[in-house]
């Protein structure tokens, strides 16, 4: 009986030992998801910073904004002096290789915005903006494949001073935030 009760504390022991450590490692993973869940606060507050630096350059000029969807795309019309353009806004959804930014666009678009602005990060990590005018979006989309359910895939490689649409080799330096472009 004697070995037999050792034998039991002794597997007690161990199991208590080992809920312990599980315990441990159930607080230190706790912490590294709070530790990923505030990176990726500022991951989002970083893309809200942006759009709002691009709201905040379109207000300065007088512009006023408002949002709405049309045909699932979400647009801003902005407005002044009474007249109003309708802008497509979309963040870069980054990819390696030998581009640096891709927009992924919704069939028909080219019929429903004035203007896209094309914001990216590049590689010195500096926000920037492409402001295309609907003529340069048609010619673009025209020279694009589009995938079997519509959309159409831009990829372009840019900085703060060379951009282009790696496919159709468009130049798009000249939209390099460029909102002078964007006019009443």
């Amino acid at each position: 009986m004697d070995l037999q009760n050792r034998t039991i504390m002794n597997l007690i022991k161990r199991q208590i030992e080992i809920q312990n450590y599980i315990n441990k490692l159930n607080d230190e993973s706790l912490e590294i998801t709070k530790q990923l869940l505030e990176h990726q606060i500022i991951l989002d507050n970083g893309k809200d910073i942006q759009k709002k630096t691009v709201q905040k350059k379109l207000e300065s000029v007088g512009f006023n904004i408002i949002t709405s969807t049309e045909k699932g795309n979400r647009l801003w019309k902005i407005k002044k002096n009474n007249k109003q353009l309708n802008l497509l806004y979309r963040e870069s959804s980054y990819h390696e290789g030998k581009n640096n930014a891709w927009y992924t666009l919704k069939p028909d678009v080219e019929n429903q915005v004035d203007f896209v602005i094309f914001n990216y990060t590049d590689t010195d990590q500096c926000s920037n903006s492409l402001v295309i005018d609907n003529k340069t979006l048609r010619r673009i989309l025209s020279n694009l494949k589009k995938t079997p359910d519509g959309r159409t895939n831009i990829n372009i490689y840019a900085n703060a001073k060379v951009a282009k649409e790696i496919v159709c080799n468009e130049d798009l330096t000249p939209y390099i935030n460029n909102f002078d472009l964007i006019n009443l």
